[in-house]
């Protein structure tokens, strides 16, 4: 949980995917909770593991976590593994959470509502 947003920021750059892997194995270890899961399912999903990122967020993230970060998370993750229905149901849950998202996320949830078929 204490690098949650540390792990985050060293998952969107391909340079650093490797270290935000090995601090979210570690925090997935000392907690195994939704929303680290989430976080490795990310840092999988930055290293081009599609496959395996949306099998973990399928099994321990969705219908599990509603914070509408996670659900963000989960969402682009489902996108990505072609699961388009499941992703637009998440994203729509995520509108309803504009102002804990704030601005700039909700222009990422845009985005992704636009891209799906």
């Amino acid at each position: 949980m204490y690098n949650l947003y540390l792990i985050e920021l060293l998952a969107d750059n391909k340079e650093t995917s490797i270290a935000a892997l090995q601090l979210a194995e570690k925090e997935m270890k000392n907690r195994f909770t939704p929303e680290t899961i989430d976080r490795y399912a990310l840092v999988l999903l930055s290293c081009g593991e599609v496959k395996k990122a949306y099998e973990y967020s399928k099994a321990y993230v969705y219908r599990r976590c509603f914070e509408p970060e996670v659900q963000l998370h989960t969402a682009r993750i489902f996108a990505a593994a072609g699961h388009h229905q499941e992703a637009r149901e998440l994203l729509k849950s995520c509108r309803e959470s504009a102002f804990e998202l704030g601005p700039v996320k909700m222009n990422t949830v845009k985005e992704l509502l636009a891209s799906l078929p």
